[in-house]
Formats: structure tokens, C-alpha cells, sequence
């Protein structure tokens, strides 16, 4: 039902007013066209309750952070998506996604151009170190935002939370050798 909510008619006009918008679209569109290049990044995230938004000190303290610290790289981004609405209606316990009470979810990303340095993980490792400061009881994120340095039990329990335990006994009923599988996956129960 969401196109019948979206308004209809008028014109869509984009304008790039100063040159710093304009190199700011083309970052964008050369970020887009290196989407399809293999590269290195890192990223870390967190789903975000109500409880766990970042008051405005956090968020200044987020900011300066970015603005003083040498990212390692030109193509670095910070996302807020928002979460909560209709994914929010369906109960809780009818289904494995364990973020129903989340309504952001945070992601940092790095891109390695032409390799991953130190200086970039070390920037992502800050900026997830200044949310986590702001969102203490905050410990789970969405499956799909990756961070490849968490080994398989940790990433199970940070991606998928109480819901873990059930999602072990499908896995364990529906494949119970692991043929679909990947590095950071759902184990069978034992």
C-alpha cells in the first residue's frame, strides 16, 4: 500500500547551488560506480532502541570526533536509518527478526582505496566507540550490515539476540548439516 500514500504529480527539480555541492555529487556518483569494484572496508553498526538515542552531547561529542580525526580515506560514510513503523506492528515473538523495538539503526563505513589501512579501521572503531558511549545497552544490529571481525559466536548473538535459540532449533530441523551457511551463520542447535 505504500505507492497509494506517496503524493503524486508536480516536478522534481535538483539543483547544485555552490561547488561544494557539486563535488559532493560527484563523490556520490564516483562512490557508486566503485560499488561494483571489489575493495576492502570496514564497518561496525547497532540497532538503536528508544532508550539508547544519542542525547545532544553524544551527538556532539560523535561530531567532533569526525571532524578531527584523519579517516584514512576520501569514501567514508555514517548512516542513520530510521527503523520502528509497520515493521514494529507484527508481534514480537511471531518472527526471527529481533529488531521490532529498534527505530534506528546506525552503520559506519569505510572503504580501503586501493587497501584497507590501519587509520581507516582505527576512524570506524572510533566513531562506533562514540555511539556505543551514547547507547551503552545497546548490543545487537541488523544481519546485513556485516563486520567481518566477529567471530561465528559473536556475530550470531549480535545479529540475531534472543531470538538466537529458536533460529538454532529451525536450523537444526530444516538443515541440520549446515549446507547453507557462511562464515558468521546460525549454528544447529546440538
Amino acid at each position: 500500500g505504500i505507492p497509494e500514500k506517496l503524493p503524486t504529480g508536480g516536478d522534481v527539480n535538483i539543483t547544485v547551488m555552490d561547488w561544494l555541492g557539486s563535488l559532493a555529487h560527484i563523490a556520490e556518483t564516483t562512490g557508486l560506480y566503485l560499488s561494483d569494484l571489489p575493495t576492502q572496508f570496514a564497518s561496525r553498526s547497532l540497532a538503536l532502541r528508544e532508550q539508547d538515542l544519542l542525547n545532544d552531547q553524544s551527538i556532539e561529542e560523535l561530531f567532533d570526533y569526525m571532524g578531527s580525526t584523519d579517516p584514512g580515506t576520501l569514501l567514508w560514510f555514517i548512516i542513520f536509518d530510521n527503523e520502528g513503523g509497520a515493521i514494529a506492528d507484527v508481534p514480537e515473538d511471531s518472527t526471527a527478526y529481533p529488531h521490532r523495538d529498534k527505530i534506528i539503526m546506525y552503520q559506519s563505513y569505510a572503504i580501503g582505496i586501493p587497501e584497507l589501512s590501519d587509520t581507516t579501521v582505527d576512524f570506524v572503531e572510533g566513531v562506533q566507540g562514540k555511539v556505543m558511549e551514547g547507547a551503552p545497552d545497546a548490543h545487537t544490529t541488523y544481519a546485513g550490515y556485516i563486520n567481518k571481525n566477529l567471530n561465528r559466536t559473536a556475530a550470531q548473538e549480535f545479529y540475531w539476540g534472543d531470538k538466537l535459540p529458536k533460529l538454532r532449533e529451525m536450523k537444526k530441523k530444516y538443515d541440520p548439516t549446515s549446507v547453507f551457511h557462511n562464515p558468521q551463520s546460525v549454528d544447529p542447535a546440538e
